[in-house]
């Protein structure tokens, strides 16, 4: 399966490499993966000083080179700092046992981040650019023989109140000294506003204003407990009058005769269409109630709302040759069915929630019917339709095609939450659930995704 890192192979194949090598170890061991990030942002350092034509000493370290690509001003300080995270983690993965899946996905998607800035950058005329608006070099750096190469040393942890710990772009010098370029101030963020003087004494004095409350509350208290019990002692102990009640006779009472309980009624019977068997060979790209591919390997999630049954498809971009690719999955019914139930739409979970990835259109076809009896017509990612029911009374096979558009990235991960057939014989006695929750049937976008997309 290709990897997201594919777009830097032909200018730099071995950072290519490298980013493959890291995306296929994030699941197999996350530590192995952020060494081969830690590398990749090495040599990333390296080509970025000969893109942006910067001079440093021979043998420097990787802290060396952001130092120098950020006093540069050619690099923005965010891309610095995505350089820095990355070294850190590299570091921490030669003593930690306990790396974890999500800190090599946040270094795998700020590699990507560099390598797309990267990219940016070399594609730009720069035969236009003066050199007298660029600054000098850096200066000379001395190079310890017992200085590790290309690994970055995270700084030790502050112990007094003169510690530094202000992000890495709003720090007056540099770790050698040198003052800040003035050309970053607009990286730096704005300074707060000043307080005026009784605000001020409030942040000072803060905590004693809270004490103070609390005890103002607890004087409060104590008055409203002292005058309950002063007005308790004057009025004295309070005497409820005794009632007797009515003696009512058994002739008048009311004949009732009992209530019948009620007749159960026969309730639907389901069945997951995720249980059935394929007919005929099933698609590739066809799974059932989760992700279990390589890449995709999660939960369905849709609409905010995780889903565990239903059928997940998507058709692989490498096997669109034109705009549009599909693949279809066929089950035999044999007329026990009423209705096929779902709730239709994209994983919002997944990389590959965006307009980036195209468009899909799922069509239902009964037995040798030439029209749909169910067309989604083609939508985008933020399509969603909740309680979806096609009539499948009398049907002995049907056919489910997925059509899609491919995007500039990639194509869309498709799921029909929930898919259950309804049974043509209700159960009788207790109800049996419907698998499909309650959700709203208007498309409404979820958040942006985390997990990698289908291609």
């Amino acid at each position: 399966m290709p990897s997201e890192m594919d777009f830097l192979r032909a200018k730099w194949p071995k950072l290519a490499a490298l980013g493959s090598e890291a995306e296929r170890l994030m699941q197999i061991t996350p530590a192995g993966a952020i060494e081969c990030l830690q590398s990749f942002c090495s040599w990333a350092a390296d080509i970025s000083l000969e893109l942006l034509d910067i001079r440093i000493a021979a043998g420097a370290a990787d802290e060396e080179k952001l130092g120098a690509l950020y006093a540069s001003g050619l690099m923005p300080p965010e891309i610095v700092e995505k350089f820095q995270i990355v070294f850190s983690a590299g570091s921490n993965s030669l003593y930690r046992v306990n790396i974890t899946t999500n800190e090599a996905y946040t270094c795998f998607n700020h590699a990507l981040d560099i390598g797309r800035w990267m990219k940016r950058e070399s594609e730009v005329m720069r035969t236009g650019r003066s050199d007298a608006y660029r600054p000098g070099p850096p200066p000379e750096i001395p190079v310890e023989s017992s200085r590790r190469p290309n690994l970055f040393t995270p700084p030790p942890p502050a112990t007094g109140v003169d510690a530094d710990t202000r992000p890495f772009y709003a720090r007056d010098d540099h770790a050698d000294g040198a003052p800040r370029r003035a050309a970053y101030s607009k990286y730096a963020p704005p300074a707060p506003p000043a307080k005026s003087g009784v605000m001020a004494l409030f942040d000072e004095y803060r905590q004693y204003f809270y004490i103070g409350l609390a005890a103002l509350a607890m004087v409060v208290v104590g008055v409203v407990i002292a005058l309950a019990i002063r007005n308790a002692g004057k009025t004295g102990p309070l005497v409820l009058p005794s009632v007797t009640p009515p003696t009512v006779s058994a002739d008048i009472l009311p004949s009732q005769e009992p209530t019948p309980s009620p007749t159960p009624q026969p309730q639907e019977q389901l069945t997951a269409l995720s249980s059935l068997t394929p007919t005929g060979t099933a698609p590739k790209y066809l799974t059932k109630d989760r992700w279990n591919f390589n890449s995709p390997n999660a939960d369905f999630n849709m609409n905010g709302t995780k889903y565990t049954s239903g059928l997940g498809m998507f058709v692989a971009s490498s096997t669109i040759r034109e705009d549009r690719g599909s693949q279809s999955v066929s089950y035999k019914l044999e007329s026990k069915y009423t209705q096929l139930r779902f709730d239709l739409g994209c994983d919002d979970q997944l990389k590959g929630y965006s307009d980036n990835y195209g468009q899909f259109r799922l069509q239902i076809f009964c037995d040798d019917e030439s029209d749909p009896r169910y067309n989604s017509d083609f939508q985008k990612f933020d399509f969603f339709q909740a309680n979806v029911a096609v009539d499948v009374a009398n049907v002995t096979t049907i056919k489910i095609v997925l059509t899609e558009e491919k995007g500039d990235d990639g194509t869309l991960n498709v799921i029909m939450g929930n898919a259950a057939l309804v049974n043509a014989e209700p159960a009788e006695g207790g109800a049996t659930a419907s698998p499909t929750p309650d959700a709203s049937a208007t498309p409404t976008p979820s958040p942006t995704p985390s997990a990698t997309p289908s291609t």
